[in-house]
């Protein structure tokens, strides 16, 4: 889960109920966080979908209260299989470093930590050491943090926010007015997916660029029937998503020498890996972009070829008459 603003005012929402036996109203607890009467009601729903068991009691005159019943633990309990999976998998997190998701997960191992016996813990520390990621390409967000906790809140409430971006192209940050509507984790790099009114689209903005997050007190409404997944399901990655685009036949061969390669990844949710016999195999992928795979295709060198669309076909064969000439010249 990604540590934002809205996930910490859940828990604190938590902690509140949980220590209060009488309950709060919805009113009470929206002017306690500062917030809308229907971001608590979502609030409450999502404590609820979770599992935490928040009563809804009504009183005289049909006002609502919510309380936590008595006795509740304030913590789930792990099998000792499943508290050192979770430990474990701290090292998985370390792209992440410097964020407050990164903050708040070190704060709850600390806990699931304390909770190990001495050669237990020595045990897992053994086995830990064990397992490495590599980080090869890998971004820092520690000075981005606070930032990235602005734009999950504006997410979550639905608040315009005003990016300032670094691109490419541009020589000094621009500053745009953006609707966030999700984060990417994508390669170890965080991008915002945002409905841009100046672009009528919506785009992405790598977090790296960012030079700054102002929030603003206007509410935007999400576009009809967008789902983060669904939006990214035509690309290979997170650029040249582009919904107009309509979903085409794309097909790879890849050499027997990175067949089983090939073999052993999930690379898209619409593959299909077709052996041939000579030991190859034709992946079969469906996709509105062509912007990311043909770098992966690339990546290959010969062992691998773009049967189609033929404008894929086209576009590989140009860059590598350009690499090539890159190289004709000592």
């Amino acid at each position: 889960m990604n540590d934002a603003e809205h996930f910490r005012r859940q828990w604190r929402l938590y902690q509140t109920l949980a220590s209060d036996q009488i309950g709060r109203t919805g009113v009470e607890l929206a002017d306690l966080f500062g917030v809308s009467s229907k971001t608590i009601q979502r609030d409450l729903a999502t404590l609820r979908a979770v599992g935490i068991p928040v009563e809804e009691v009504i009183e005289k005159h049909g006002r609502k209260r919510w309380k936590m019943p008595v006795g509740v633990s304030r913590l789930p309990t792990f099998t000792f299989e499943e508290a050192a999976a979770i430990y474990l998998g701290r090292r998985f997190l370390e792209p992440l470093a410097g964020t407050l998701l990164w903050e708040a997960s070190q704060r709850a191992f600390t806990k699931l930590k304390a909770t190990f016996q001495p050669s237990t813990l020595h045990y897992l520390e053994t086995l830990a050491s064990t397992i490495h990621q590599t980080a090869i390409g890998a971004s820092d967000y520690a000075e981005r943090a606070e930032w990235i906790d602005s734009l999950m809140t504006a997410i979550e409430d639905r608040v315009v926010a005003r990016i300032h971006y670094q691109s490419l192209t541009a020589e000094s940050p621009q500053v745009s007015s953006v609707h966030p509507l999700g984060i990417i984790y994508h390669e170890g790099t965080l991008y915002l997916a945002a409905f841009a009114p100046h672009r009528n689209g919506i785009r992405h903005y790598k977090i790296d660029r960012l030079a700054g997050v102002d929030m603003t007190r206007e509410r935007f409404e999400i576009p009809a029937g967008f789902d983060l997944e669904q939006h990214l399901s035509g690309t290979f990655g997170v650029y040249g998503v582009d919904q107009d685009q309509p979903l085409r036949t794309v097909r790879i061969r890849f050499a027997a020498a990175a067949a089983r390669y090939i073999q052993e990844h999930t690379w898209h949710e619409s593959q299909t890996l077709e052996p041939q016999p000579d030991g190859a195999v034709v992946c079969t992928l469906q996709l509105s972009s062509l912007v990311e795979v043909q770098s992966w295709i690339l990546s290959f060198g010969p062992r691998a070829e773009a049967l189609e669309p033929p404008e894929l076909r086209q576009s590989v064969v140009d860059s590598l008459q350009e690499t090539l000439g890159s190289y004709s010249n000592p």
